[in-house]
């Protein structure tokens, strides 16, 4: 017999985090476009201000492991 939605969420651990995430474009002058952002935890209000992907990736990913 098939598992249905209820036994099949009851055997996978769901682990939830909620984030705010701002972004941003800046020009700086001299024609040049910068993108930046900030990301807050919602739960511990934990804010990381970033200028590159990777930052992002890295605060996620600490956050989240």
């Amino acid at each position: 017999m098939p598992e249905g939605p209820t036994e099949e969420r009851a055997r996978t651990r769901r682990y939830e985090r909620a984030f705010v995430l701002r972004v941003w474009r800046e020009e700086d002058g001299t024609a040049g476009t910068a993108f930046r952002g900030s990301i807050v935890e919602f739960d511990t209000g934990q804010r990381l201000c970033f200028s590159s992907l990777r930052d992002l990736h890295d605060f996620l990913s600490l956050r989240l492991s």
